[in-house]
């Protein structure tokens, strides 16, 4: 269809078209209507019903195109398949009978109870598609109040809310199974108890963001450290000693090389050369010599690039989201500038911890991936609002729209 227009090495049939017109609308409704709505509980609701509604029209449709209920979402069968087998014993034997990761247990151990819990496997598949639904109202709810904690109006918050709340990756991602949701939410609870005893001196406030950051240990072991050294920026850092707080972290950031692997080797067990070497057999894909890291180094401050045409697993549902994100981008980078000029402390751990999420999915090859940029969207929405307070749309706005569109196309017929 379409896919001739550009040359598309594969065709696109028309109910991935569907769902994905149904997504990107959905998206682009939602948006328009949080910045018209007055009322938070109005736009969680309408949050929750398009989740729901695209989440089950997605599993429905992966169960009559692919007879199978995540599509081609070859991670979700595998955590599928860690549990399943577990429902009659006890979870720890997936522990003691397989060599499986730290960071590997946190979603397959919410899986079994909600499976256990349900009952039965089927039962338990649609059941999660009804938890991360919930959760995902948290998650926009929690977003909404720590922007007001942090100073902005409330139709600025709900707009944040609902940036978050409309994106499509998290609705399909609910749809598939994959730990997403759940994992941001946890990052969300931990930035809003984080500022809460920052900000409203609430001391069970510093305990309750101590533990959600350790529990983000079981789901991905580098977000946790990042998330833990921003909480250390934010105990650190006051009115008095913002500009010296601001430079520490520049010189930091400068001799980061130096100590990063000694970090990373005795918090993660991973060195930084392992971490290359992996990064090195991702880029090749891309073509050789230095295109895959430039293409990572694109994707990560200006994308990820959406994939209109790629039908592979369920990349193609969500382009519109990542498209949305990548016309924030320069609202992030402006907020950057803005936050350090004016030297808002209160905003030093979530750019702080949007920057290592830059560098992390650099370094690691995967500035392509959404789920792994999905994990710093909480942090990149608070962001781009202040980027977009007081800035008019100029002729730059424009020229950074054009390249955009102009990268995208190249991305897409590449």
């Amino acid at each position: 269809m379409l896919s001739g227009l550009f040359f598309a090495k594969e065709s696109i049939e028309e109910p991935f078209l569907l769902i994905e017109l149904a997504c990107g609308s959905i998206c682009i409704a939602g948006l328009s209507l949080s910045t018209r709505i007055k009322n938070i509980n109005q736009l969680l609701f309408c949050i929750f019903f398009s989740s729901l509604i695209i989440s089950i029209t997605t599993r429905v449709f992966f169960l009559g195109y692919y007879h199978k209920p995540f599509g081609l979402a070859g991670d979700s069968y595998t955590y599928d398949r860690m549990v399943t087998p577990l429902l009659d014993k006890s979870f720890t034997l997936l522990i003691t009978s397989n060599h499986i990761d730290i960071d590997d247990l946190g979603y397959p151990y919410i899986l079994y109870h909600i499976y256990k819990l349900a009952g039965d496997i089927e039962f338990g598949r649609i059941l999660i598609i009804l938890f991360n639904s919930s959760l995902l109202i948290c998650s926009s709810y929690l977003l909404y109040r720590l922007a007001i904690l942090l100073g902005f109006t409330i139709r600025d918050s709900i707009i944040g809310a609902g940036l978050y709340g409309f994106n499509p990756f998290l609705y399909i991602t609910s749809s598939v199974g994959l730990k997403e949701v759940i994992f941001c939410f946890l990052i969300i609870l931990s930035l809003y108890h984080m500022f809460n005893w920052k900000l409203r001196k609430e001391p069970l406030s510093f305990l309750l963001s101590l533990c959600f950051i350790l529990s983000t240990l079981f789901f991905r072991t580098a977000l946790c450290l990042m998330l833990l050294i921003s909480l250390g920026v934010c105990a650190i850092t006051t009115d008095s000693n913002k500009k010296g707080i601001l430079r520490f972290l520049i010189i930091c950031g400068f001799c980061s090389p130096i100590f990063a692997n000694v970090i990373l080797e005795s918090f993660t067990g991973i060195s930084i050369e392992m971490i290359m070497a992996v990064a090195q057999a991702r880029n090749s894909v891309m073509g050789s010599g230095i295109i895959g890291p430039i293409v990572q180094v694109c994707a990560a401050i200006f994308g990820p690039f959406p994939n209109f045409y790629r039908l592979e697993e369920y990349a193609m549902l969500f382009s519109g989201g990542i498209l949305l994100k990548s016309m924030l981008n320069i609202f992030f980078l402006i907020g950057i500038w803005k936050i350090i000029h004016n030297l808002n402390y209160k905003f030093y751990p979530l750019v702080l911890y949007s920057l290592f999420g830059i560098i992390f999915v650099i370094l690691s090859g995967v500035a392509l991936d959404m789920r792994f940029a999905i994990t710093f969207f909480p942090s990149f929405i608070l962001i781009s609002l202040y980027g977009i307070k007081g800035i008019h749309k100029t002729r730059l706005f424009y020229i950074y729209l054009l390249f955009l569109i102009i990268i995208t196309l190249l991305y897409n017929v590449r």
